[in-house]
């Protein structure tokens, strides 16, 4: 099913995404959507939306993972959610960007 999502997503990529983008020179779709609009306060409202999914998509995902350790050893959860946001957070401004796509290098390998 996986595999099926990625070709769906390559497929609107290469048809739609890349022919609309392109010709008009922009590089992401708050760009887009400052442009269809013809208002900044569009742009600047999807880009906060954006970044609160994120925010709340990256704590659900840690949350997760403290959870899990705190089954396998005993330590609670949030112990785990402070040490692991903490790493990340060291690493990625110690690292920028290089980080982490070096990161998400190794994580594609890996899957």
């Amino acid at each position: 099913m996986q595999n099926l999502g990625l070709i769906v997503g390559c497929l609107t990529m290469f048809f739609v995404t890349i022919p609309l983008f392109y010709p008009l020179q922009i590089t992401s779709v708050y760009e887009y959507l400052q442009m269809r609009h013809e208002s900044q306060q569009v742009r600047q409202m999807a880009m906060w939306l954006g970044n609160v999914g994120s925010l709340l998509y990256a704590g659900i995902v840690t949350f997760g993972a403290g959870t899990g350790m705190e089954g396998v050893t005993g330590v609670s959860a949030w112990i785990y959610v402070i040490v692991l946001t903490s790493i990340a957070v060291v690493y990625t401004s110690l690292g920028g960007i290089k980080a982490v796509v070096v990161t998400d290098v190794v994580q594609g390998v890996i899957r």
